[in-house]
């Protein structure tokens, strides 16, 4: 999954006009939740129907994914690597479809984030 924000604050982070989520394989675009990219894992998104969404991971960037945003900016002969770098905190979230249902463009989803706490080695001992 991708949002929407993300893809636009690396555009510009990157000083290109746009990414297109298809360059990025996405399958799923979302929009009008800021810091999309930093849900915590177990975080569940919850369809108008009753299907659900869970957030297993972030997902991370690498060349790949920046050779295909570089197809569509051939002049920036380093963009490959610097996707990588900009993109660490906005590549999208991988997903699994916790209960199936029909996604409707302009559904609302309902974030059901878990409670999350820090481990620290003063804390875990």
């Amino acid at each position: 999954m991708l949002s929407v924000e993300d893809l636009d604050a690396l555009a510009v982070s990157l000083g290109i006009s746009k990414i297109d989520p298809e360059w990025l394989n996405a399958n799923f675009l979302i929009s009008g939740l800021e810091d999309f990219s930093s849900l915590p894992r177990g975080t569940r998104m919850r369809l108008p129907n009753g299907g659900c969404i869970l957030v297993e991971d972030r997902t991370y960037p690498c060349r790949g994914s920046g050779a295909a945003v570089k197809e569509f900016y051939p002049h920036r002969s380093n963009l490959e690597l610097e996707f990588v770098a900009a993109a660490a905190t906005l590549r999208g979230l991988l997903c699994t479809i916790e209960l199936g249902g029909n996604v409707v463009e302009g559904d609302r989803l309902e974030v059901l984030v878990p409670k999350q706490w820090i481990w620290t080695p003063e804390r875990g001992r």
